[in-house]
């Protein structure tokens, strides 16, 4: 890859989940990016750092995939400094990226850069109207990692269709795949000058779930809403910066289709028996189309996978000795109900825990109450202890709220968690993103999220 002008960057990696998964949220690096700029120290460009990048293969030809794009920070002087992401134009105003990337960012830190080869010297930078991750994505788990940016403005770029199941076929029956990005050409990432001034591509072998699972050793790590692709020895394919770029398949008539939107992979970006991980885009075309057609709608509005559940009629009914879920507040009195059944004499925990990557600060109150749903049986907001889900900060879930209650009766209960807005005014949607715990409190346990050192 070309590197001139490029100058050396810090890396600022999070590493979370375990040993060989990388990824980053991008409001912790664009605020780092911000401070590089204030002490005039050489600009970090956010997630560029630790985000996939194409690793091998061959520059691709000019205008050869139009669909591609660059998100770059606004901060940046130029667009090869800027870049940290990449996405696809699905229509004329809208682009696919990955969640990972936008997450907790605001729209006016990011642009989008479309109809470029090279970064340095061709694109056109298009404003973002409204950023729209998905509402189930789970940053420590990497599940769901998908979010759509609507465009300022329209754009004459012709944009990719999105890959949708027929009958007796599906995406793995393509068995190859391209992988275009902007990045790192060889494995000294660490050492700066690596990233790529040009657009480059490289084809991979799809690889089946039960494999990739497999060679990873811990199976629900891959789940139905992920594609893995790669050679068993991982020396090309994805690298840091290409998060949120497209794998691809031709079809028979020589057009191509998206499949899958780069997630994660192994950390260093190559491996023996590991692969690169993308976000399965056939499981959520329905939810792109939703919030296509109606942006304002509530799933696109930051609002959480179990909506509406804002009271006793539409609590969700939890199940099993333990859940945990994912919320969030979308607005100004959202509240997430739950239904369950106790047997008195046993003790129950509910506990809210924000995530510190994308929510500095949030406090909750947690309700319970009788099985008429009106009766109030007690409640806290007793901020408790701190809960460490890693061994650096940032990849730590704080807890919020903690109630212990033995229960003394038997049947079904409600718990209300409420959001207690900040004095200098809320934010909602993904700034108020937590886990919902609810359990027998002697079952209870906070599963640990390894970091690397």
């Amino acid at each position: 890859m070309t590197t001139e002008n490029r100058k050396p960057r810090r890396q600022l990696a999070k590493f979370a989940l375990c040993t060989w998964i990388f990824l980053i949220t991008g409001s912790g690096v664009l605020w780092w990016t911000q401070l590089a700029y204030a002490q005039d120290e050489p600009p970090v460009a956010p997630a560029q750092s630790d985000s996939p990048d194409i690793l091998g293969g061959r520059e691709a030809q000019p205008g050869a995939w139009p669909w591609q794009v660059a998100l770059v920070s606004r901060f940046a002087p130029n667009a090869f400094q800027g870049q940290f992401c990449g996405g696809t134009l699905i229509a004329e105003d809208w682009v696919l990226t990955a969640a990972h990337c936008v997450e907790g960012t605001e729209t006016s830190f990011i642009d989008v850069l479309v109809g470029a080869h090279r970064l340095s010297d061709s694109g056109e930078r298009i404003r973002i109207a409204q950023i729209i991750p998905y509402p189930g994505y789970d940053p420590f788990r990497n599940e769901n990692d998908l979010a759509l940016l609507r465009l300022s403005t329209a754009v004459t770029y012709t944009p990719i269709a999105l890959y949708t199941p027929t009958p007796g076929e599906t995406e793995f029956d393509y068995l190859r795949g391209t992988v275009i990005g902007w990045g790192a050409k060889d494995t000294a990432w660490w050492q700066g000058n690596t990233f790529s001034d040009a657009l480059r591509e490289v084809s991979l072998p799809l690889v089946d779930r039960e494999k990739c699972s497999r060679n990873f050793g811990w199976y629900d790590m891959i789940t139905d809403n992920m594609i893995c692709a790669g050679y068993e020895t991982l020396t090309m394919g994805a690298c840091y910066g290409d998060s949120g770029g497209p794998l691809m398949v031709q079809r028979s008539d020589a057009s191509w289709v998206q499949i899958g939107i780069v997630s994660w992979g192994p950390y260093g970006c190559v491996a023996v028996g590991l692969y690169d991980v993308f976000t399965r885009v056939s499981k959520f075309t329905d939810w792109i189309a939703t919030c296509m057609n109606e942006p304002d709608a509530l799933t696109c509005r930051g609002g959480d996978a179990f909506e509406p559940d804002n009271g006793p009629a539409t609590a969700q009914q939890l199940d099993g000795p333990i859940s945990i879920q994912m919320h969030t507040f979308h607005e100004m009195g959202d509240q997430d109900w739950v239904r369950l059944d106790v047997e008195e004499g046993k003790e129950y925990l509910f506990l809210t825990a924000r995530m510190t990557e994308t929510v500095p600060f949030l406090r909750t109150v947690i309700w319970l109450f009788d099985a008429n749903g009106r009766t109030p049986i007690t409640y806290t907001e007793t901020p408790p202890d701190v809960y460490w889900w890693g061994t650096w900060e940032e990849n730590t879930a704080q807890t919020s709220a903690r109630l212990v209650w033995k229960a003394d009766r038997t049947g079904p209960i409600y718990a209300s968690i409420e959001l207690l807005p900040d004095f200098y005014g809320q934010v909602y949607g993904s700034h108020t993103r937590y886990w919902l715990t609810v359990g027998e409190h002697r079952q209870i346990f906070l599963p640990l999220l390894y970091a690397l050192e």
